[in-house]
């Protein structure tokens, strides 16, 4: 029997409508409809949902379910490539803030501006493949992101001053420019350690339990 079949027989076994069934798994009705119809397959998350919400067995869902097989066995290879990718840049992304925040605080004469914009590039690159995790569709991470941000952005201008590295002189045009540098690099630094802190990939997460 085909998979499309099965997700369609589980859903009437329980009496509902696609509407409600697809509001009991978080997802739209069109999406309902589209597995029902053999246009697509629930991801792994939603599959495991359905088996455990509805009490019926992966086996039986994916036993002789022509195309599911293969789709899933694509879907977790594809999963592995994302996570090595995801810990990569998280990676990449610490060693390019510790370079930064040297440079921040000393005198250190590094190739500091490629090192902004390798962190740059590792930032928004991580930050894109994270956002597909729930965690960056919820008010209260996004609050917590920010408040993160914001203690960091005033600890980061009050290590700047105390270091001395704002070095201010009669020249305006050459104070406005120090300032304006400093500011960019300390939001800069203080979002990408808001980042490292809060969203650390599950292959790191699980070898710091």
């Amino acid at each position: 029997m085909q998979f499309s079949k099965k997700i369609k027989i589980c859903r009437q076994k329980n009496k509902l409508t696609q509407e409600k069934f697809a509001q009991s798994l978080n997802v739209s009705r069109k999406t309902v409809s589209g597995w029902e119809n053999g246009r697509s397959f629930p991801d792994i998350t939603t599959l495991l949902k359905i088996s455990d919400m509805y009490h019926v067995s992966l086996d039986d869902l994916m036993k002789e379910s022509s195309g599911a097989e293969d789709y899933y066995q694509t879907q977790i290879k594809n999963g592995i490539r994302a996570q090595k990718k995801s810990t990569f840049l998280y990676l990449l992304l610490l060693v390019s803030f510790i370079f930064l925040f040297i440079q921040f605080l000393t005198n250190w004469k590094i190739p500091y501006h490629l090192v902004i914009i390798i962190l740059l590039i590792c930032l928004i690159s991580y930050l894109v493949s994270y956002s597909n995790g729930y965690e960056f569709h919820s008010l209260k991470y996004l609050f917590k992101f920010f408040s993160y941000f914001i203690v960091f952005f005033v600890l980061n201008s009050i290590l700047f001053v105390a270091t001395g590295n704002l070095a201010i002189t009669q020249n305006m045009y050459w104070n406005f420019g120090i300032i304006i540098g400093a500011i960019f690099l300390d939001f800069l630094l203080s979002i990408t350690l808001t980042t490292l802190i809060l969203f650390i990939p599950e292959t790191i997460k699980s070898k710091l339990r």
